[in-house]
C-alpha cells in the first residue's frame, strides 16, 4: 500500500511539473477564384468567378484538425458565349442577369503532411455538408422588347476534397494556398466546381 501511494505521488508530481500544452484554435478567412466544372451547360455558359469564405478550426493533434467552413462562390453568365453557341450573335439581342452562386457549409478534416513546428507544410483536406445553388433572374432584350425569366435555386448534399500548402508568417498567423474540387449532388446532374483560394489561418 505504501509503495502504491509513493508511485501515485511521484506520478502526480511529474504531471504537475510538466509544462501544459495550451489548446489553440484557428480562425480561417480566404478568397480567390472559382471555376465552373460540371455539368457541361454550367462550364460552357458561366464564367470563372470568385469566392470568399471563413471558418474555425479545432486541432485534434499536431497534424490533424477539424474545420467548419462557410464559402460563397459566384459565377457570371457568359452572354456572348451563349448567343454565339446558339447562332444569335448578330440579332441585336442582349442578356443581363443570370449569375450563378454556390453557398456551402462544410465540416472538414485537414491533415498536415509535415508536423515540424513553424515550417511550411503541404496538407490534404476533405469534407462534406450542405450545398445551395442559385441562379438570378435573366432579362433578354431586343428590338421587339424584353422577356424576363425567373431564376431558380436548389439545395443538396455535397463533398469537397483538395490539397493546400500552409506557410507560417508569425507565431500566430499562417498564409495558406488551397485548391479543392467540390461536387453538389443536385437533381438530374451533379454540379461541380473548382475553387482556388488564398487565405489566413490565425491562432485564437
Amino acid at each position: 500500500m505504501n509503495r502504491l501511494i509513493s508511485v501515485l505521488v511521484l506520478l502526480l508530481t511529474i504531471t504537475l511539473s510538466s509544462p501544459s500544452q495550451e489548446k489553440v484554435n484557428d480562425f480561417y478567412i480566404s478568397g480567390g477564384l472559382s471555376f465552373p466544372s460540371g455539368p457541361q451547360v454550367f462550364s460552357d455558359y458561366w464564367k470563372m468567378g470568385f469566392n470568399v469564405g471563413g471558418g474555425f478550426g479545432f486541432p485534434l493533434s499536431t497534424s490533424v484538425s477539424l474545420i467548419a467552413i462557410v464559402d460563397y462562390n459566384n459565377f457570371s453568365f457568359d452572354e456572348e458565349g451563349f448567343l454565339k453557341a446558339f447562332g444569335f450573335s448578330n440579332y441585336g439581342l442582349s442578356i443581363t442577369g443570370g449569375s450563378a452562386s454556390i453557398f456551402t457549409v462544410n465540416g472538414n478534416i485537414k491533415i498536415l503532411l509535415n508536423t515540424t513546428p513553424n515550417t511550411t507544410s503541404p496538407y490534404i483536406i476533405g469534407g462534406l455538408g450542405f450545398f445551395s445553388l442559385s441562379t438570378s433572374d435573366v432579362t433578354v432584350s431586343g428590338s421587339g422588347g424584353s422577356v424576363n425569366v425567373a431564376g431558380d435555386s436548389e439545395s443538396a448534399f455535397n463533398v469537397q476534397f483538395g490539397l493546400g500548402i500552409d506557410i507560417p508568417t508569425s507565431s500566430t498567423m499562417n498564409v495558406f494556398i488551397e485548391g479543392r474540387y467540390g461536387i453538389g449532388f443536385t437533381k438530374e446532374e451533379n454540379t461541380s466546381f473548382l475553387p482556388i483560394r488564398i487565405g489566413l489561418r490565425i491562432k485564437i
